[in-house]
C-alpha cells in the first residue's frame, strides 16, 4: 500500500493567470495540466512535477488531463484520497491526453511520479 500525503490545491495557487478556458494547446510543456470538464473545457490547472518531492495526491476533481512534461507519469484515481473507492484509477504516460477520463465521473485525485523511480534501468 502507497503512502501519499494528501493537499488540497486551488487554481489561483498553482497558475495565476490562465485563461478561464485554456485549451488542450496551452499546457505548457513540462507541465501536467487537468480541466474541471470533458473535452479540455472549463479553468485549466498547470503542475510543474518537479516540484513534488516523493509521492504526493492531490485532491482536486477534473475529467479532462494532458501529461506534456517528460520522464513523469501521472495516474487518476475515482476516490479522492489517491485511492479506487470502487470506481478505479488511470495511469498516463508522457504525452497522453484524455479528454474524458472516466467518462460518466469526475477523477477525484491525482498523483505524479518520476519515470525514473520505477522504471527499471537497462
Amino acid at each position: 500500500m502507497r503512502m501519499a500525503l494528501a493537499i488540497v490545491v486551488t487554481t489561483a495557487a498553482l497558475v495565476p493567470g490562465v485563461p478561464a478556458h485554456a485549451a488542450v494547446g496551452d499546457c505548457a510543456l513540462g507541465r501536467i495540466c487537468v480541466w474541471p470538464k470533458t473535452d479540455f473545457q472549463g479553468s485549466m490547472v498547470s503542475f510543474v512535477p518537479r516540484r513534488f518531492v516523493g509521492e504526493l495526491c492531490i485532491a482536486l476533481p477534473f475529467r479532462s488531463i494532458k501529461l506534456h512534461a517528460d520522464r513523469w507519469f501521472a495516474t487518476a484515481y475515482f476516490g479522492a484520497r489517491c485511492n479506487e473507492d470502487g470506481g478505479g484509477f488511470a495511469d498516463y504516460t508522457p504525452g497522453a491526453y484524455e479528454a474524458d477520463i472516466f467518462k460518466d465521473h469526475d477523477a477525484r485525485s491525482i498523483s505524479f511520479s518520476h519515470i525514473g523511480r520505477h522504471a527499471a534501468t537497462p
